[in-house]
C-alpha cells in the first residue's frame, strides 16, 4: 500500500496517541475454551528490535481504537 505523507504522518501520530509501548506483550482470557486469537508484530525502519504482541480472547483496553486506526487506513 502506497499513501502520501500527510496520511503517513497522520497515522503514526494516532498511532503514538495508543501508546502501544504500554501494552503487555500478551493477553489471555483462559475462562475461554474456543475464541479468537490475534498477534501484531511492529517492524521498524532503524536499528530497533521487532515488537511482539499476542492473544487469546483479550485484548488491551484501546485495542478497538487500534483496529479502527488500521481500517481507516485500509480504506
Amino acid at each position: 500500500m502506497i499513501v502520501n505523507k500527510e496520511t503517513r504522518d497522520n497515522f503514526i501520530r494516532k498511532l503514538q496517541n495508543l501508546h502501544l509501548g504500554e501494552w503487555k506483550s500478551r493477553y489471555d482470557n483462559l475462562s475461554v475454551l474456543d475464541g479468537t486469537r490475534w498477534s501484531l508484530d511492529l517492524y521498524f525502519s532503524n536499528e530497533q528490535p521487532t515488537i511482539h504482541f499476542d492473544g487469546s480472547n483479550a485484548y488491551p483496553s484501546n485495542f478497538d481504537e487500534f483496529c479502527r486506526l488500521i481500517n481507516l487506513l485500509a480504506d
